[in-house]
C-alpha cells in the first residue's frame, strides 16, 4: 500500500471513532475501539504466524544441507583411499553432532505432526546407512 492510502485509512478510522461517539454515545465508541484493536491483534498473529513458518522451512533447508554433505563425507570415508582418515572421521562426527543439535532446535518449534514424521525417521537408522559409524561413536 502506499503512504497515502495509509493516511487516508487511519484519518477515515478516526474520524468515524469521533462520529460514533457523537452520535450514539461511549458504549458503541468502545465496542468499536475493541473491534479495531481485535482485528489488529488478528492481522499480527497472522503475521507471525507466517514469519514462523518461513523460519521453519528455512531450518529444514539447512537441516537438509547438512544431512546431504553428511551423506556425501560417508561416502568418500568408505573409499578405499580415505578408509580410517581420521580427519574425515572427524569431520563426520562433527556434521552428525550438528545434525542433531539442528534436529533439537527443529523440534522444539515444529508441530506434533512433524516430531511424529521425525520420530520415524529415528527409528530406521540402519536405513539411513550408518551403522558402522554410529558403533564408532560409541567407542
Amino acid at each position: 500500500m502506499s503512504q497515502l492510502n495509509i493516511y487516508f485509512i487511519i484519518i477515515s478510522i478516526i474520524l468515524n471513532a469521533i462520529l460514533l461517539m457523537v452520535l450514539f454515545g461511549i458504549i458503541p465508541f468502545f465496542l468499536y475501539l475493541s473491534l479495531l484493536i481485535n482485528i489488529g491483534l488478528i492481522w499480527f498473529s497472522k503475521k507471525v504466524l507466517n514469519r514462523t513458518q518461513e523460519s521453519l522451512e528455512d531450518l529444514e533447508i539447512i537441516f537438509n544441507t547438512t544431512y546431504d554433505l553428511q551423506i556425501h563425507l560417508q561416502s568418500i570415508y568408505q573409499l578405499e583411499t580415505f578408509y580410517g582418515d581420521e580427519t574425515l572421521r572427524g569431520l563426520i562426527q562433527h556434521i552428525l553432532e550438528a545434525n542433531e543439535e539442528i534436529e533439537e532446535i527443529k523440534e522444539k518449534y515444529s508441530t506434533e505432526e512433524e516430531q511424529y514424521d521425525v520420530s520415524l525417521e529415528e527409528e530406521n537408522p540402519e536405513e539411513a546407512g550408518f551403522d558402522d559409524l554410529t558403533d564408532q561413536k560409541e567407542t
